[in-house]
């Protein structure tokens, strides 16, 4: 019978290691509900603490921990790399884990992150059995990490390779907060121990994370987002698009963030910063950002009715989450589970590389949020029938280690998503991309009226498939680009084919100069700009041979001097530097001495 000690009893322990293990079969948890109704509230009692004494598969493990200080180009510390992991590590089983770069009041506190952290990653790594273990890599940065310099983050990302390097194949690291791609590429030209979407550049690790949470959104509320209303708390790379995706769903979105240009995203409403923004009546509370966030005392101010975000450790301290958990009986989904995006795409490549690289990023991320999605469902629906916390359910729904890994499964999932996708409409494109754009053309509006749509692959009249694809209608990339998209219908005036910078331009233009003009501008690509152009780059040269070669290069460069005034848009920024050039073009004397007589002509000094 069960114990009825409030301590850790040995009943609890055997429960853990006979009941919670990652040997968990699914056919035992129709038998397990059922014991749950029978044995009534002290059994869930016991349950409870069974599952409070240790997480899946600890038994017999102990933590990792490795330190390395990282130094400047003066020899100045610039901080320390923290590598913790839940266990030891092994090249057989990786841990995996994001590199962190933050300023703590102690080393011992950043090592306590970190390692908090780590178990945080195994709740992740178990629950979905992505193949690695829980490990993160942490540096308590000495200076400011705003007085951090591109060299700074050079050498830190040198001490990052080093640090891999000597664990040959048993961790794995990747972006995290104030780490970014660019620094992901920099270090996995120095080993490879990377996994970021190095083989994949248009995939977006954050995107990947923002994903999961919307999954996890979508099966918290049954699919019914639309309507709700949501506080997200953190508007950077994950947050942002988080947000966008609620507003594409129809939901209420306010939204937060230290920076208030980061909050001000399309179709939201923004809360101040400083005030109590977790005592907003809303659904549901989507933290975004640090760690940390909801104190005790915040806590019991809340009036959420769900906790559903990406922020590792959202509690400050496990009293903070009894009151939210236990005393308001709100339901906090773990960030092991809801976060779990940017792992999972870890998994699809390392496990299906080949696939991984060649997939388009809609499809990794709907591949994400249908995954983490169907786990929510799963944990939500047996804490109910648990009548436990879903934190508490988290060890009922891990993987077992002998199945196989989550990112080996994507391509058998995307041969079946692409056959039941072939007789379904044109996708929507990327939420973040199409509102982000949306709020640029509105911004026009107000001066030149210009509209323009984008129809996913070009096709007129096609809607998003609702079903298909809360996710697979989102996408991310490593730089800020844009695209609208939606049912596109009737005539128009002009017709332009391709969202490439000529083509947009040339449609912006045409609206600016007749404002009742209808412009449609089609495009098949994921995204405005996803093509040669929006990715190219180059510079502009003051010399060409032909005078109205000359007059033309000269045209855009001014427009580039004075973007504001080009597109007659005051708030309109963009940077321009100008070097100048030395041409070594195998003239005689003559020849170049009229180059230098004729430049002149058009303001270009020689």
């Amino acid at each position: 019978s069960p114990s009825t000690s409030a301590e850790r009893s040995p009943m609890a322990a055997t429960l853990t290691r006979s009941w919670l293990g990652r040997a968990w079969r699914a056919e035992q948890r129709s038998t397990m509900a059922t014991a749950a109704s029978l044995v009534g509230s002290e059994w869930r009692r016991e349950l409870t603490k069974a599952m409070q004494a240790a997480p899946p598969g600890a038994a017999g493990r102990s933590p990792f921990r490795l330190s390395m200080q990282v130094k400047g180009s003066d020899e100045a510390a610039l901080g320390t790399l923290h590598l913790a992991a839940a266990a030891p590590l092994s090249s057989s089983r990786p841990g995996n884990g994001g590199m962190r770069l933050w300023s703590y009041v102690s080393g011992t506190a950043a090592e306590t992150e970190a390692s908090k952290l780590a178990l945080g990653m195994e709740i992740k790594h178990a629950s979905f059995n992505t193949g690695f273990s829980g490990a993160k890599l942490v540096c308590a940065a000495e200076q400011p990490i705003e007085a951090w310099s591109g060299d700074d983050k050079q050498r830190l990302m040198d001490a990052a390779a080093c640090m891999l390097t000597e664990l040959d194949g048993a961790m794995f690291t990747g972006c995290d907060m104030n780490t970014t791609t660019e620094d992901m590429d920099y270090l996995a030209e120095r080993c490879p121990f990377v996994l970021a979407a190095v083989g994949n550049p248009s995939c977006c690790p954050n995107a990947a994370t923002a994903h999961g949470v919307l999954g996890a959104l979508d099966a918290t509320f049954s699919g019914e987002v639309s309507g709700k209303r949501f506080v997200v708390h953190g508007c950077g790379n994950v947050g942002r698009t988080v947000a966008l995706g609620l507003v594409e769903r129809g939901a209420e979105v306010l939204t937060v963030d230290l920076d208030a240009a980061r909050a001000g995203l399309p179709g939201c409403k923004m809360l101040d910063a400083g005030g109590e923004w977790w005592a907003t009546p809303c659904d549901a509370l989507v933290p975004c950002s640090a760690s940390g966030l909801l104190t005790a005392e915040r806590a019991g101010q809340l009036q959420c009715e769900a906790i559903v975000g990406a922020t590792n450790l959202p509690f400050a301290s496990e009293e903070a989450q009894a009151v939210a958990e236990r005393e308001l009986g709100i339901t906090f989904v773990p960030e092991g589970i809801t976060s779990a995006g940017a792992v999972i795409v870890d998994s699809i490549e390392y496990w299906a590389n080949d696939a991984f690289s060649a997939a388009a990023p809609p499809l990794l991320y709907s591949f994400t949020a249908h995954v983490v999605g169907e786990k929510v469902s799963r944990l939500i629906e047996l804490a109910q029938r648990l009548n436990v916390p879903p934190s508490l359910a988290v060890p009922l729904v891990a993987e077992s280690d002998s199945s196989s890994p989550v990112g080996a499964r994507f391509e058998e999932w995307r041969t079946s998503h692409a056959a039941a996708a072939a007789s379904e409409p044109a996708l929507s494109d990327s939420a973040s991309r199409e509102l982000l754009a949306r709020a640029f053309l509105t911004a026009q509006a107000s001066r030149c009226q210009p509209e323009l749509l984008v129809a996913r692959n070009g096709v007129a009249g096609a809607s998003a498939s609702a079903s298909a694809s809360h996710a697979a209608s989102l996408s991310g990339a490593r730089r800020h680009s844009s695209a609208s998209s939606g049912r596109v219908s009737g005539r128009a005036d002009v017709v332009v084919v391709g969202g490439g910078i000529m083509g947009l331009n040339i449609a912006y233009q045409l609206r600016r100069r007749s404002p009742d003009l209808s412009v449609l501008v089609l495009e098949r690509a994921p995204a405005l700009g996803a093509g040669s152009s929006g990715y190219s780059t180059g510079f502009q040269r003051a010399y060409y041979s032909f005078d109205e070669t000359m007059a033309f290069a000269l045209d855009g460069m001014d427009a580039y001097k004075n973007w504001s005034d080009y597109l007659r848009d005051g708030e309109a920024n963009a940077s321009f530097t100008e070097t100048g050039a030395l041409w070594m073009l195998g003239y005689d004397g003559s020849q170049n001495e009229g180059m230098v007589q004729r430049l002149p002509q058009f303001g270009v000094a020689a």
